[in-house]
């Protein structure tokens, strides 16, 4: 279904059947259409008008957060790495006292475990923990390497299928992720290397990978379980948000915006302060990954996907 926005509407909003909580995208179109743009669609050509608006927005980050959700649809699993991101979110759902649980998914040595735990003690709640063994990572490979995900997102998708895998045996139906505040405060490598001058250019070429990415990969693993997802920091309000911040303003890169929000909303330091850590990373599954494949004589991990 596609809404075409009113004349001071920021986005078109575009959903699939599962009514995903993301700001604009498409589950076979792929196309993240981001705040202020239009787009027009000829057959199967998309192209996007840029009518970008610099007002600064009333929404405050915080309401903008809590309002995306507020709009789920309860009881709320987090996807819970216990960086700042996650963290952020699952402060704020407890605080709201919107009922909800978070989930960690990693090996046995993940540091993820001890950060989520961390939270969990300052905050307060139920953690769940799905530890990633060498069997359920081939139960996994052998299931999406049957879905149209690429070997990239397969490897990245190995987390979440085990998340949800886990929520589904408890009954929960949403689950939410913090995709997408890297892209929209500046949370990667390539931010710091880059002219300010370039930086709005690369975030709206990062956003739009976003769609035929992160949102396709994870939507496409729920629709396996039945799932929701929700992501609060690609919902209107919070890209709205970001795209009024001004470049030159304090706190604006390394999301410095969301680290402050931690710190209000008493997130331990260490936390606030975590460095960014690609989940298949910090979760030790691309660790285990290329152990298997070593064990199994073969030279990259795309020839175990493909050889369990």
């Amino acid at each position: 279904m596609i809404e075409k926005p009113g004349q001071n509407r920021s986005a078109i909003i575009i959903t699939d059947s599962l009514n995903t909580s993301v700001a604009s995208f498409d589950i076979g179109g792929f196309r993240l259409v981001l705040p202020g743009n239009s787009i027009v669609t000829k057959d199967t050509k998309i192209r996007i008008n840029r009518t970008y608006r610099h007002a600064k927005l009333d929404v405050p980050l915080l309401d903008a957060l809590k309002n995306a959700m507020h709009n789920a649809d309860e009881p709320l699993s987090f996807m819970l790495s216990g960086g700042i991101d996650s963290s952020v979110l699952y402060s704020i759902a407890m605080g709201e006292g919107i009922r909800c649980n978070a989930i960690t998914v990693g090996t046995k040595t993940s540091e993820d475990f001890l950060y989520s735990a961390t939270l969990i003690e300052k905050k307060g709640g139920e953690l769940m923990r799905s530890e990633l063994t060498d069997d359920s990572i081939k139960y996994a490979l052998r299931t999406l390497r049957h879905t149209s995900l690429d070997v990239y997102s397969i490897i990245l998708g190995i987390v979440e299928y085990a998340a949800m895998k886990h929520l589904k045996s408890f009954g929960y139906k949403t689950v939410v992720s913090g995709m997408g505040s890297d892209e929209l405060f500046f949370g990667f490598a390539v931010h710091k290397r880059t002219d300010e001058k370039n930086l709005k250019e690369l975030r709206e070429r990062r956003l739009s990978y976003v769609a035929a990415t992160d949102i396709f990969r994870i939507t496409s693993i729920g629709k396996l379980f039945g799932m929701k997802v929700c992501a609060p920091y690609l919902s209107e309000e919070v890209v709205d948000y970001a795209m009024s911040l001004d470049l030159d303003e304090k706190g604006t890169y390394d999301k410095g915006q969301v680290r402050s929000l931690g710190r209000k909303l008493g997130i331990p330091e260490e936390i606030v302060n975590r460095r960014k850590n690609a989940m298949q990373y910090s979760s030790g599954l691309l660790k285990r990954l290329h152990s298997l494949a070593e064990a199994n004589k073969l030279d990259h991990i795309s020839d175990l996907i493909y050889s369990i």
